[in-house]
This record gives structure tokens, C-alpha cells and sequence, in this order.
């Protein structure tokens, strides 16, 4: 474990991870094209029964509000948690990875599917709420990297004070609840005007 936490020190945090994502970028524009007719027309975002129900049916946005603050905070409290035990980088790697993969898969989907205007999906499904969300990631990878490090790499001496985290947890909790607000009732909205222009 001590050759691990040499590793990720002597490359940088920043940039391992910013490896994982475009690996997983990468994968998820490979998997999208290798299975493309089954994703185009199974992926429910891009069924026209799903876009028909968008243009008849009005979208509860509270609800839409609620799911997505619970979402959240789930997936932010667990990376948080599993950043005091000896496996938070390499969930931080694999967490990475994953938003990576989803993202060249959701991209190339969007573009097999309705050419570049897909590009406006993608705008979409990610925007206005990941303005907030991207900058809490990095927030949280980077502070997260310096407790695992400290806790667990065996050439640092100094303690983890927790106290001094405490700020950051609570900037983490106030933007999390904006985030999700804007994916409720601005994001959803948004996305609902593509879907049914692309349709």
C-alpha cells in the first residue's frame, strides 16, 4: 500500500484521475458504437413512447427535486465516508471512471441518435446543474486524496483533524441542495424543450 500512495504522489491526484476519466470516456463511446443498435432503441431516453409521454405529461419538478437531492447526497456522503477507509482512491478511481464512461457513452449515443444536435441533449441532460456538481467533485476528490493520505500513507506523521474539514462539509451540503434544485426545476424543463424539438 505504501508503494500505492508513493505512486499516486509522486504522478499527482489531478492527473490520475483526469487518466481515469478519459479512460472511461473513452469505453463509453467504444461500448455505445460496438452495441449501438440495441442502445438506440432501448436506451429510454431516446424512446419516442418516453418523448411522447414528455410532451403530454407536466413534469413535477418537487419530485424531480426531492429524488435528485436524495441521489446526491447518498453518492456525496458515501465517497466521503469511504475517503476515511484504505480503499477511498481507488473508489475515487473507479467513481472517476464511471462518470467518465457515462459520458462518452451518453455523448456518442446523443450523436448516433440525432446526429450534432445531440450535442444539445447532452447540454441538457449535464447543464445547468453540473456547473456546481463538477467543482464538488474536485473538491471532493482533492480534500478526500489529503485525509486518505495522511491517514493512511505511513511516511506523514501529521493527524487528521476532522475539525478543519467540517467548512467544507457544509459548503459540499449547501451546493448539493442548489444542485439538485436547478436539476429539478431548471435542468428537467430544459431537456424536456430538446427532447421534443429533436423528436
Amino acid at each position: 500500500m505504501k508503494r500505492f500512495y508513493a505512486f499516486t504522489y509522486k504522478i499527482g491526484i489531478g492527473k490520475l484521475l483526469f487518466l481515469c476519466l478519459l479512460i472511461g470516456v473513452v469505453l463509453g463511446a467504444v461500448v455505445s458504437n460496438l452495441f449501438r443498435g440495441f442502445f438506440i432503441d432501448q436506451f429510454f431516453l431516446f424512446d419516442d413512447s418516453y418523448i411522447n409521454t414528455l410532451k403530454t405529461e407536466e413534469l413535477n419538478h418537487f419530485v424531480i427535486f426531492q429524488m435528485a437531492l436524495i441521489r446526491h447526497m447518498k453518492e456525496f456522503g458515501l465517497l466521503c465516508l469511504l475517503t476515511t477507509t484504505m480503499f477511498g482512491i481507488p473508489v475515487f478511481m473507479f467513481h472517476v471512471g464511471y462518470k467518465g464512461f457515462s459520458i462518452g457513452f451518453i455523448v456518442s449515443t446523443a450523436v448516433m441518435r440525432y446526429g450534432m444536435k445531440g450535442i444539445l441533449f447532452v447540454l441538457g441532460y449535464l447543464f445547468p446543474h453540473y456547473l456546481l456538481l463538477i467543482p464538488l467533485y474536485i473538491i471532493l476528490y482533492f480534500k478526500g486524496y489529503e485525509v486518505n493520505y495522511r491517514l493512511y500513507s505511513k511516511s506523514v506523521e501529521t493527524r487528521v483533524r476532522f475539525a478543519n474539514y467540517i467548512p467544507y462539509l457544509f459548503i459540499l451540503i449547501a451546493l448539493i441542495v442548489v444542485a439538485s434544485f436547478l436539476e429539478g426545476y431548471v435542468n428537467t424543463s430544459l431537456l424536456k424543450k430538446i427532447m421534443i424539438n429533436l423528436s
